[in-house]
């Protein structure tokens, strides 16, 4: 019967919405508690994986990538790196939903500045950068290097030091010995920001060698520009250096063939940073003032 078909139908959507909503809700209990135990537990989370960071960097520094051990421990850092600014990254600003990615994506696709600049602090924060740097090192299989692992070698070693005061044994040699010398926070990041950039030519020179990575080079320079563009320490370490190669290349000694390269390959770079953005101009233009009203 017709009607007898249609309540069958209108239980069974009824049903499924129920499953829906239930599942919802468990998924976001999970969530929670996820963030929870992140949250109470950070600290004794975080020693650990700076501790091997630490170590697995020292060990591929001091013996380079002469053996497989080596390699294995450069990998091994840049994947534990990754797990420490993930969940840096959750007990800051919490575990992304379904919903989050949606307004994310619609923003990029419609356009919408508004949707795009409410990201704006998970998008400029620092943990995303190092994240960012970790994923992009592991998957372009380039040539491991010793200045790119730098940053997650000098971060761990930092956060060991101040937390060892907190460590029963050591805590007082530490408070007495090891803290006051410390370099400042702003320090370390700055020549974090020196190390990726030396990290950004080093991937560019290896283009020429047969550990090439037209990915990894592009990836990596991205999220350098982004952090060039929201970061203190990178832009104050990127005019630097600038100024420094500047300073060479109009030197008398310099050789005229290598001034005119510098030249060329910093036209080509100011050319494409100004394309890309003009390009975010044009692409993420604010709304009309009557767009919102109507």
């Amino acid at each position: 019967h017709p009607h007898t078909q249609k309540n069958k139908q209108t239980k069974k959507r009824k049903k499924q919405e129920g499953t829906k909503k239930r599942s919802k809700k468990t998924t976001e209990r999970m969530m929670q508690a996820v963030e929870g135990f992140l949250q109470r537990n950070k600290e004794p989370i975080l020693l650990p994986l700076n501790l091997l960071i630490a170590f697995n960097s020292l060990f591929f520094t001091l013996t380079g990538s002469i053996s497989v051990l080596a390699v294995r421990s450069y990998y091994t850092s840049l994947f534990l790196s990754s797990a420490k600014y993930t969940i840096l990254l959750v007990v800051r600003h919490g575990l992304p939903d379904k919903t989050t990615f949606t307004r994310l994506v619609n923003g990029f696709v419609k356009k919408d500045l508004h949707a795009v600049m409410s990201f704006q602090p998970v998008i400029t924060n620092k943990d995303l950068h190092y994240l960012s740097y970790a994923m992009i090192l592991q998957m372009s299989g380039s040539r491991p290097l010793v200045v790119a692992i730098f940053p997650f070698a000098l971060s761990a070693l930092f956060k060991l030091a101040q937390s060892s005061a907190g460590l029963p044994v050591v805590g007082a040699l530490a408070s007495t010995m090891i803290i006051p010398r410390l370099p400042s926070s702003q320090s370390v990041l700055y020549w974090n920001a020196v190390s990726e950039y030396v990290t950004c030519f080093a991937l560019f020179l290896n283009l020429f060698t047969p550990y090439r990575s037209i990915i990894g080079l592009f990836g990596y320079a991205q999220v350098l520009g982004n952090r060039y563009s929201c970061s203190p320490h990178s832009k104050q370490a990127g005019n630097v250096i600038l100024t420094s190669l500047d300073n060479l290349a109009n030197h008398p000694s310099c050789p005229s063939f290598l001034k005119s390269g510098y030249d060329f390959i910093k036209r080509q770079a100011l050319n494409v940073r100004q394309m890309m953005e003009n390009s975010a101009r044009q692409n993420f233009q604010p709304p009309p003032p009557h767009a919102h009203q109507q």
